[in-house]
């Protein structure tokens, strides 16, 4: 039994089906290198800004330094400070508690306005000066290591990695102190006279115990300088000296055993005056020394960690190729299905037929057969489209019907003899009013019954109006007034018959229905850029929104009001017609825009 192909086994899916693989190769072979280049640019820029990083948190702490060694030595000539030692051990308990006050004075203007001295204090035998923020009994400060170490070096500054306090001065650990990490620089001050010509003189002698300078400093200081070294989330820094030992790290937690890696003597050497780094497994190291104490700076950077924009471009590269290859495999398919494209063509014609759309006409092309039936649809389209085209003229037609209809009325002969004879009835009874009256209904039948087109001229059909108006003032009497200000410029225009009566009739018989006296309606007609624009304003009771949209609508008591609306929009569109506007309980005014 054969097996059924994976793909159709012809030219056409040969060619598609090597399109495809032919993209997602290449894709995926871009992909990589654009991954590997990003990643190799990312390490090195995050290896550049961490040195730089370490770099100037380094010679900020070198510079801090440098100036604490160089007030500690200034501190040799401090010639108060000289005379103050040079006599000796004080005798008594007010000369030890002046002496103290003398250095606390000198230490402070001396090292004690710098930023990162916590404390210092000049420890002796007998008594420790200057002893304010670090508690240092003095039976146990003169035997610490601060001291051996400063008496050792002879002089020199010995910079003392940091220490556990309460080891170091033998104190309780539920002391309450603000400290517990330290480390200082310590000095053995032999002070030197400057004599008056500011030449070296005589250092203390030799039966006076020179005492030792102790600078402290907190660990939190050397943090806050190595925090701007932490540029990322999971990079770390360390201070370690020449024997690998932690002196402080932003979690010491990590480096509780130590540093994960050891340095060599060579390593050491090559970061002393540059920043140098070395990989170590899975994390990069950025390393340089502190010249003043031979301390080494670190910044420990997991690679996963300097690599996590590298695998955020990773994951949109493979979603970039994945998209790729979609858009391949479509690519491919489309061309697969070229040769049936004039029938897909055709089908969304007779879609877009279904819709209403028949002025949709194909290019007869493809095959003999595909261009028959392409002519046929266009045939069959252009056909239905004729048919359309007279439904469309019939309707017309039927709505010319409709707007005739909408004022014939009935014509009957007799109707006029009936109103002239009592006309002549009114004249010899004397009753003037009354032949007024049948006077100018017998021109509103007149006008009425004898016009025949929808649209009459302006003139004529103001007359009607005001003979209208004239009726209805007769019948209301003192109750209403009727004024009308219409725009010389109106004069020859044409409009459709009759098309005030509505609004006049509603405005007395819904708007001032309940007014006593004061009625009024005015009625206007101006030229503007919108077209001619005629108002009947009232001031009676006005319309709620309701009863504006009933008006408007098929309202059986207020259908005149609609008919004008439809015969305006029937003769000129759906631009122009009747819009209401009205304060309930103030006034009404009904607009009629025509062209």
């Amino acid at each position: 039994m054969r097996r059924p192909a994976l793909y159709p086994h012809t030219l056409q899916g040969e060619i598609s089906v090597a399109f495809a693989v032919l993209i997602v190769i290449s894709v995926i072979v871009l992909t990589q290198i654009f991954y590997s280049f990003s990643k190799t640019e990312i390490e090195r820029d995050i290896t550049i800004n961490a040195q730089i990083s370490l770099d100037k948190c380094s010679q900020r702490l070198e510079t801090e330094l440098a100036q604490v060694e160089s007030q500690m030595n200034a501190l040799l000539m401090d010639q108060t400070l000289y005379n103050l030692f040079a006599q000796g051990n004080a005798d008594n308990t007010l000369s030890l508690y002046r002496r103290d006050r003398t250095v606390i004075s000198e230490l402070t203007n001396t090292l004690g306005q710098m930023e990162s001295v916590y404390d210092c204090s000049l420890i002796t035998d007998n008594y420790v000066y200057g002893n304010v923020m670090v508690y240092q009994p003095t039976s146990v400060a003169a035997r610490t290591r601060l001291v051996k170490m400063a008496r050792d070096a002879g002089g020199q500054t010995v910079w003392v990695p940091t220490f556990d306090y309460f080891s170091m001065f033998m104190q309780p650990e539920e002391s309450n102190f603000d400290y517990s990490q330290l480390w200082a620089a310590v000095k053995e001050m032999n002070f030197v006279h400057v004599n008056n010509n500011n030449t070296y003189g005589k250092m203390l002698p030799s039966n006076v115990e020179a005492p030792v300078l102790a600078v402290y400093f907190k660990e939190e200081w050397l943090k806050q300088v190595y925090s701007e070294a932490i540029m990322r989330d999971g990079m770390q820094f360390a201070l370690c000296d020449q024997q690998n030992n932690i002196l402080s790290a932003s979690d010491a937690s990590l480096f509780s055993d130590g540093l994960p890696f050891a340095f060599s003597t060579g390593e050491k050497a090559e970061g002393e005056y540059s920043t140098s780094t070395r990989k170590y497994g899975s994390m990069l190291i950025i390393y340089n020394t502190i010249p003043t104490t031979q301390w080494y700076g670190i910044i420990y950077c997991p690679m996963r960690v300097m690599l996590k924009d590298a695998f955020q471009l990773e994951r949109i590269a493979y979603i970039f190729c994945g998209l790729i290859c979609l858009v391949a495999l479509l690519v491919a398919h489309t061309i697969s299905q070229n040769i049936t494209r004039p029938l897909k063509e055709l089908n969304r014609a007779i879609a877009c037929s279904g819709s209403g759309q028949f002025n949709t006409l194909l290019p007869a092309n493809g095959p003999d057969d595909v261009q028959k039936l392409i002519s046929t649809y266009n045939s069959m389209n252009e056909h239905i489209q004729a048919l359309i085209q007279d439904n469309y003229e019939k309707t017309l037609r039927e709505k010319d019907l409709q707007i005739m209809s909408l004022h014939l009325q009935m014509e009957p002969h007799f109707l006029f003899n009936t109103l002239n004879t009592i006309n002549w009835m009114a004249i010899n009874a004397g009753e003037m009013k009354i032949s007024r009256v049948i006077l100018q209904l017998s021109y509103m039948l007149q006008y009425t019954l004898h016009t025949k087109k929808e649209l009459t001229p302006f003139e004529e059909d103001i007359l009607w109006t005001r003979a209208y108006v004239e009726l209805i003032e007769l019948r209301f009497g003192e109750r209403m007034t009727c004024v009308f200000d219409m725009d010389p410029a109106l004069a020859g225009t044409l409009v459709p018959m009759l098309f005030l009566q509505p609004f006049i009739e509603n405005a007395v018989v819904h708007g001032l229905d309940s007014v006593a006296s004061g009625g009024r309606i005015e009625i206007n007609g101006r030229v503007t850029q919108q077209g001619r624009m005629f108002t009947v304003t009232d001031n009676g009771k006005g319309m709620t929104e309701d009863e504006i949209r009933a008006t408007m609508g098929n309202d059986i008591s207020r259908i005149g009001i609609h008919n004008v609306d439809v015969r305006v929009k029937l003769i000129w569109g759906d631009a122009y017609g009747v819009s209401i506007a009205s304060i309930p309980g103030k006034s009404t005014t009904v607009t009629i825009l025509l062209p």
